[in-house]
């Protein structure tokens, strides 16, 4: 006949080997186990707790994902003291979107005060802590942050700002967007077009005659996003830019909206220099489904390059 064995105060007290081996000596005769859910919950969460401090990494990453499964008070704090202590930034992003899904805005401070530290490194980290986060909440730091003296800092918040993805980011990325920096200029770019609001159209229609290609392509990359076919006479010109990944990206904006009146510039396209290009332009007359491009389709079975050739007979299929 199996014992029956009540422990429940062994859930109250602290965890003692003693405890242990009673909980496992009940386990192994087959008893019963009575205990109360709350003291058993607090249980896994004190042993959670110690082993986030593992010495294994894996081990302190299930211990966190397991922590982050238990809505309680008690986790949210363990996991609050975690975060302020941590100084890896695996970590903060992720106990940081637990703690943000259950309203625990707290969990932001750690990284806003970041941004205006003076060591360069924990301004730095907290950028792309807060780039992984996208909470609206930042903002209004991240756009005074954007004086940084650090070229890189500056870097990681523009981007944060861009992952953000509201409309309240559109007037500081159009700032960048029509600013000195280059490169800010093309992140920039690319955050409006995440944004796809058709307000942002005028600036991304000046972008495409950008003197930087990156600019330019992200720019066309952005209209497309909008997914507006009275784009398609604007971003035409770009299909002879001199750079070959601005004309590639204009043929695949073309193609997602379908452009009928661009099918002649694009076939032009498959003999270009550069095989991405002829690759992306046999892709694209494939899928705007224009019967003017079946002949040259079947010509450019015979191109070169074995990417051609491929698009180009996929592309055919299309039509049938």
């Amino acid at each position: 006949m199996v014992k029956r064995l009540f422990i429940r105060n062994l859930f109250i007290a602290p965890i003692t080997i003693l405890n242990l081996v009673l909980i496992v000596t009940s386990i192994v005769w087959g008893a019963e186990i009575e205990y109360d859910e709350t003291d058993l919950t607090d249980l896994v969460i004190e042993s959670l707790s110690n082993a986030i401090t593992d010495d294994d990494e894996d081990v302190r990453k299930k211990a966190i994902q397991t922590l982050g499964k238990i809505n309680s008070k008690k986790a949210n704090e363990v996991l609050y003291e975690e975060l302020i202590k941590s100084s890896e930034r695996d970590v903060e992003v992720n106990i940081a979107k637990i703690l943000l899904e259950r309203g625990e805005k707290r969990a932001l401070d750690k990284f806003i005060k970041g941004l205006f530290q003076e060591n360069e490194e924990m301004r730095i980290r907290s950028a792309r802590v807060l780039k992984e986060l996208k909470h609206p909440a930042t903002l209004s730091s991240l756009k005074k942050a954007l004086n940084d003296p650090n070229y890189i800092v500056q870097k990681q918040i523009l981007k944060a700002i861009c992952e953000i993805r509201t409309v309240a980011c559109i007037k500081p990325l159009i700032k960048q967007l029509q600013g000195e920096n280059q490169e800010f200029r093309a992140i920039a770019a690319w955050g409006l077009g995440e944004i796809e609001d058709p307000s942002t159209l005028p600036y991304l229609y000046k972008a495409l005659s950008d003197p930087s290609a990156s600019v330019r392509r992200n720019a066309v990359e952005s209209i497309g996003d909008l997914k507006l076919g009275a784009s398609a006479p604007n971003i035409q010109p770009l299909l002879t830019d001199e750079q070959w990944f601005v004309r590639s990206e204009a043929i695949n904006v073309l193609a997602e909206l379908k452009s009928k009146e661009s099918v002649p510039l694009i076939i032009n396209l498959l003999y270009d220099e550069q095989w991405k290009v002829r690759e992306s332009a046999a892709s694209a007359l494939g899928k705007i489904g224009d019967q003017r491009a079946i002949v040259p389709l079947s010509g450019a079975l015979q191109d070169k390059s074995n990417n051609v050739r491929r698009k180009a007979a996929e592309a055919l299929g299309n039509f049938f």
